[in-house]
């Protein structure tokens, strides 16, 4: 009987890679670098973003006047962001977003039904 696959020969050695591996337009592909996502891994997450999206919520089912102060809270969150301090850009910018569109809803509530 014979083995299954054939053993290869023994001074047989294996054609290295080419590096750069072609691309098929004649230009390499190099690894790339950290991404930002990988930049920001070691961050600590924004308190003010959790405080300012939490009080934004709550701005919109118990006290709408709420949703100037996670406004503010939220927009402290995004600047520290930015400047590259904390992670949580995301949920800032929603807890700003829910802060302006619920005090401006209760605003227009609030002054619609004053007599």
């Amino acid at each position: 009987m014979t083995d299954f696959p054939p053993t290869p020969p023994a001074d047989s050695t294996p054609e290295p890679a080419a590096w750069p591996p072609p691309t098929g337009q004649g230009l390499p592909v190099y690894p790339v670098a950290a991404t930002p996502a990988d930049a920001t891994a070691g961050l600590p997450f924004s308190k003010l973003a959790i405080a300012g999206f939490v009080v934004s919520c709550v701005s919109i089912f118990i006290f709408g006047w709420l949703g100037v102060l996670g406004a503010l809270f939220s927009a402290r969150a995004i600047g520290a962001a930015r400047r590259g301090l904390v992670r949580g850009r995301g949920l800032a910018i929603a807890g700003f977003v829910i802060g302006v569109v619920g005090f401006v809803a209760y605003a227009i509530i609030f002054l619609t039904h004053q007599r």
